[in-house]
């Protein structure tokens, strides 16, 4: 049977949210929010976008839209030098992200100049791909190979465009475009691409082992999506520009762990003790949190399962908002129905939703309900003709 792993919370809650694994409720910990304060730079932001770090090789480099430049720094946030021109006269326009490769190399998105430019890990230049018929690239994703680098480059309007080389030869490959709206961020894990889907309001995904996948939604229901980071242990986090936030979700978008409130968040990286380094677009500044997505204790036990008849978790008791959200994870396409009963057993709501395989999100409008305990079940019914319920879950409502 077919495991529903479901999460209910307020979207007015409290600055942090601590969500279950898959196996295990995490005590909330407001210290994974705790301003550690902010990264100095030579001579400042202007617009700090994409941000990666080079674990292997202790760097941290952050995109500066309007300095026209790359901030490099120590992983430890220690300013070194400023990369903005090279060669007699080269220079960036608007550099939206950066990556880095096994070998320490960078890519820089060079978002007006419509190419990819790529330095050695001393910052000497190599090469530049693109040109014109990338369209304007927000964001990259490099993917080291045995022999080669695969760059997944999400375009302004070419969805997301995968050069394949080594050196100074790179060459268009594929394209993923289907469903995408302005694309402003992309990491790979596994065989699945994950998109920052921002018009859209959600995180598509690919499967790259098929010759032209269509994309499916990995999590829905978001505010201007625009970055995305993947930590040592494999938890995917999503900065939300629209709402001011960074979310975090098991391996795979296996659950939803927490979020913390950063306005104006375009992007994350987070350094090998989970600390979250957050660059936020208006602010002109890149902060620090304490963090603690990847300590042991966050980490899900995907080999560890609930009871049979309650595979369904809810977060958070009690819910303050006038909006709540059901979100379970689909293992194939199929309709999602919720199910809400006050104290004496009758009807308080009822919300039905079409999904694709992964992690679906129904928003739920609880501005009518009083305070009081109610109880909610999930109907998932499978495209394939199988039904899985949840066992009944109460929750609390205060106002």
């Amino acid at each position: 049977m077919k495991r529903i792993l479901i999460a209910l919370w307020s979207a007015l809650a409290c600055p942090f949210l601590a969500g279950p694994s898959l196996s295990q409720t995490v005590t909330p910990t407001p210290d994974c929010c705790l301003g550690m304060g902010t990264l100095n730079a030579q001579g400042g932001f202007n617009e700090s976008m994409g941000i990666r770090f080079d674990l292997a090789h202790d760097r941290l480099y952050v995109a500066d839209r309007f300095n026209h430049s790359i901030h490099v720094l120590t992983a430890a946030g220690v300013p070194l030098t400023l990369l903005s021109t090279w060669g007699s006269s080269e220079t960036f326009q608007q550099p939206h992200d950066v990556g880095v490769d096994g070998q320490g190399n960078l890519y820089v998105a060079d978002y007006n100049n419509r190419r990819v430019v790529k330095f050695d890990q001393a910052l000497g230049y190599i090469t530049s791909f693109g040109g014109v018929g990338m369209g304007f690239p927000r964001a990259l994703w490099v993917e080291s190979q045995a022999f080669d680098e695969k760059v997944y480059v999400a375009t302004q309007s070419n969805g997301i465009q995968v050069y394949q080389g080594s050196g100074a030869t790179y060459s268009l490959t594929v394209s993923y475009t289907q469903g995408l709206d302005t694309p402003t961020g992309v990491v790979k894990q596994g065989n699945w691409l994950y998109v920052a889907d921002s018009m859209n309001g959600r995180v598509a995904r690919f499967d790259t082992t098929l010759l032209n996948p269509a994309s499916s939604t990995a999590w829905s229901s978001l505010v201007t999506p625009t970055g995305l980071e993947v930590d040592l242990a494999g938890n995917l986090y999503v900065s939300e520009l629209g709402m001011g936030r960074i979310s975090a979700f098991s391996s795979g978008f296996g659950g939803f762990l927490h979020e913390c409130y950063v306005p104006n968040a375009w992007d994350a990286a987070v350094d090998s003790t989970g600390k979250i380094h957050g660059s936020l677009l208006t602010s002109n500044t890149v902060t620090l949190l304490q963090g603690c997505l990847s300590q042991p204790a966050l980490t899900p036990s995907p080999t560890a399962s609930l009871p049979t008849e309650s595979q369904g978790v809810l977060y958070p008791s009690p819910v303050r908002g006038d909006q709540a959200f059901f979100a379970c994870d689909l293992q194939e396409s199929g309709e999602v129905e919720v199910r809400i009963f006050n104290e004496n057993g009758e009807w308080a709501a009822k919300v039905k939703e079409n999904g694709f395989p992964g992690i679906k999100v129904t928003p739920i409008d609880v501005s009518r309900f009083s305070s009081g305990v109610y109880t909610y079940l999930a109907v998932i019914r499978y495209d394939s003709g199988e039904v899985v319920r949840s066992a009944p879950r109460r929750f609390a409502v205060i106002r």
